[in-house]
């Protein structure tokens, strides 16, 4: 057909990684907010709050997204929003517990006694101490979105055409497999999978880095 595979692998590559970038930012920045509120505030917002992620957790994730993507127009943006608007539940409750712990610590006790109000202890102090945690889920997030818009891809349902992703190449790909046309598959395979492994291991690193016990060990 006349592709040049590395040429493409490349492109793909940059529309998979702007694609899981800013799917990522879009669900940490959600999800952080989310769960800062509802582990700070506690009480029955708290109960209800979660109790909506964990209905939303309910709903098999590829579902979703297959649903969503076959009712609206295929676009790099909606693939953004649809992503990042499916992939923030792991990071609300995980910033959830982190407000839980330090929402109760000395300095943010002394905040509220000399009159703070909720938004500046969350702003402040309970936001800022949650960081290490908020970079290290990045990490995963960002392979997450990856990999949902590779399984997007390969279902037919990622980046329109002229542009393409990794999913997209597989699945274009594997259908000449047959005729021992391995280029047009296992080079763009290896790469995705090298890339996800990738931020694994640097999610690993970061939370190592930022665990305080392991650093005072």
């Amino acid at each position: 057909q006349g592709f040049d595979i590395l040429g493409r692998i490349m492109f793909g590559g940059q529309t998979s990684l702007e694609v899981g970038l800013f799917a990522a930012l879009v669900a940490i920045t959600w999800g952080a907010v989310y769960g800062l509120v509802s582990g700070y505030r506690g009480g029955l917002l708290d109960s209800v709050l979660m109790r909506i992620v964990d209905a939303l957790l309910s709903i098999p994730g590829l579902f979703l997204l297959l649903a969503l993507m076959s009712i609206f127009n295929r676009s790099e943006l909606l693939l953004v929003l649809v992503l990042g608007g499916t992939g923030w539940y792991g990071v609300a409750r995980l910033t959830r517990a982190e407000a839980l712990a330090l929402r109760n610590r000395e300095y943010v006790s002394a905040v509220r006694s000399m009159g703070g109000s909720s938004a500046r202890v969350i702003r402040r102090h309970v936001f800022p101490n949650s960081i290490s945690t908020l970079i290290t889920v990045a990490t995963f997030t960002i392979g997450d979105s990856i990999l949902a818009l590779a399984a997007l891809g390969f279902l037919q349902l990622g980046v329109p055409l002229p542009k393409t992703d990794w999913g997209t190449m597989i699945n274009s790909g594997i259908r000449y497999l047959w005729v021992n046309q391995w280029w047009q598959i296992y080079p763009v395979a290896v790469v995705f999978l090298l890339l996800i492994v990738s931020f694994n291991y640097v999610g690993d690193a970061l939370r190592d880095v930022f665990e305080v016990r392991l650093r005072s060990q």
